[in-house]
């Protein structure tokens, strides 16, 4: 029998059910779906990306496929699960495929909300851009702002890398959970909050490799009032913010207090200040730079580096340079309420002043014998002494605090 005849027989058979076949040794896929282009409705791309994550089983991965997606209402999260994109974050490479997610036009509202309904869910979001809306996590409880939240039981970790965040109208990430991750993360243009505001977090807050430019408020905002572990911030830049860069307030719950470590971190470009510790424990800045803080148009503040109501802060390797007030500003608002800033190493203040508030005991305080520090960045080391160098209009001044008297500086979000 003629084999092409039987070839021509059989052939059409295969290509009505979309199987494969072997012709030559080649394998062919063909598909059965119908033309998008002519027979298929409009897609709900909420509805389609909420079906990928109601589909994800508990601990496992839910990919995003590539594509721009517009939604109206944001993704819920409810469960154990990681989300991959094919791409978007600030390491993406020039037309690299990318997956966009956009809230519409007009619509205020996150792009995911996530809320568990059990304790102790883990949340991992990565490759992907998100445009004119946020992530939100947990309730509305907020202790910075005075507000409680009694029924709010949401314990989320999560984990968010590669990811760009841009043009919200709310804060860009809001956290209220356990813990917090942020690795390879921008966050930029926020429209009316903060790039990212941590609202109450009972377990660790570590951000590295992160980006936090031109929002509305701060670029990062850490309410510290609760919980234990640390604030870790590493490989920051924090620029052209309307309040301020970085702002860490608070000092956690007794009897184990929240650490803080900075380091390897520089503000520049934002108003009032370009770095805020307000009533925090023991903190270490490491190898930190802030320059060009802008004051308000009244005058107020301006300050590089801001503390206040804090006892045991130590600058290594610090500078603060042409701020518009000053470039460190220490604050003791009593007696009762001690501020002393420990300097070894390095600390420079360039074609700036060094101002210390008179309302209560406040010390700039350097460290000419070596000093032991421990427990902050991890480990325990020796530090060098400290090598000042102050400049108040490029002449070389000695690095002394003057005494003034100013108000506290402002921590409100």
């Amino acid at each position: 029998m003629n084999i092409s005849f039987m070839m021509y027989k059989i052939l059409p058979a295969f290509l009505q059910f979309g199987a494969f076949f072997l012709v030559m040794g080649w394998s062919v896929v063909w598909s059965a779906e119908p033309d998008c282009r002519r027979d298929c409705p409009p897609r709900d791309d909420r509805e389609f990306l909420q079906s990928i994550l109601d589909a994800c089983r508990i601990n496992s991965i839910c990919e995003f496929p590539t594509g721009v997606f517009t939604i109206d209402s944001p993704l819920q999260i409810s469960k154990s699960i990681k989300i991959r994109g094919a791409g978007g974050g600030p390491r993406k490479k020039p037309h690299k495929r990318v997956t966009e997610i956009r809230v519409a036009e007009g619509v205020t509202s996150p792009a995911f909300v996530i809320q568990g309904d059990r304790s102790d869910i883990d949340v991992h979001i990565r490759d992907l851009a998100i445009l004119a809306g946020g992530i939100h996590v947990g309730g509305q409880k907020d202790p910075c702002r005075g507000i409680d939240d009694p029924f709010d039981l949401f314990q989320v970790n999560l984990t968010l890398s590669d990811l760009t965040i841009q043009a919200t109208a709310l804060d860009s990430i809001f956290f209220e959970g356990e813990s917090l991750t942020l690795q390879d993360v921008k966050v930029e243009g926020n429209i009316e909050g903060t790039g990212l505001y941590v609202a109450n977090a009972t377990g660790d807050v570590v951000i590295i490799d992160g980006q936090f430019v031109d929002n509305d408020r701060w670029g990062i905002y850490v309410c510290n009032n609760e919980g234990t572990g640390q604030v870790f911030i590493n490989d920051v830049a924090a620029s052209q913010n309307g309040r301020g860069g970085i702002a860490i307030v608070g000092k956690g719950s007794p009897p184990n207090l929240k650490t803080v470590c900075m380091q390897n971190t520089g503000t520049a470009f934002n108003f009032r200040f370009g770095i805020l510790l307000f009533d925090v424990v023991k903190t270490l800045l490491f190898n930190v730079t802030a320059g060009f803080t802008f004051s308000e148009p009244d005058g107020h503040f301006g300050d590089g580096i801001a503390v206040s109501s804090s006892d045991d802060v130590l600058f290594w390797d610090v500078t603060a340079s042409l701020n518009n007030r000053s470039g460190f500003f220490v604050y003791g608002p009593s007696a009762a309420e001690n501020t002393h800033v420990h300097l070894v190493g390095d600390v420079q203040s360039l074609n700036n002043g060094i101002i210390a508030a008179v309302e209560g005991d406040a010390l700039f305080d350097p460290h000419n014998s070596q000093t032991i520090v421990s427990g902050v960045c991890g480990g325990s080391f020796i530090a060098p002494p400290v090598n000042t160098y102050c400049e108040e209009g490029f002449v070389q001044v000695n690095c002394h605090a003057v005494p003034v008297t100013l108000g506290a500086p402002d921590p409100a979000p």
